[in-house]
């Protein structure tokens, strides 16, 4: 992040690492992340990847539901894969045969 004035505005519902040359405004349900954290945030970083810029399984929480609806930051938040896999999982546990644990695979 490249910050020219961060004495207007605000940082909200984002992420980055925490480098020393970052000066960021005012944060609010922000998240820094050291820079020796390994990026194994998305699927695909090559544009043109079927899956390019979605959040893998391997994401913090902070990410997945980090966003101001509580679903995922970025470009895919309206999916709301998040709140759709916690509706699911309520389901199963409502109607699933006792004893039966349910494994889901996510698949785009």
């Amino acid at each position: 992040v490249n910050v020219t004035d961060n004495q207007h505005g605000c940082f909200r519902f984002s992420a980055t690492n925490d480098a020393p040359e970052t000066r960021l405004p005012p944060q609010f349900e922000s998240h820094v992340f050291a820079p020796t954290i390994r990026n194994l945030f998305f699927v695909s970083q090559r544009f043109g990847d079927p899956r390019y810029g979605q959040l893998s399984e391997l994401a913090p929480p902070e990410i997945v539901r980090g966003a101001e609806n509580r679903a995922e930051m970025g470009v895919f938040n309206r999916l709301f894969t998040p709140i759709k896999q916690d509706d699911l999982n309520a389901k199963f546990g409502e109607f699933m045969p006792f004893g039966l644990i349910p494994q889901l695979i996510n698949e785009t």
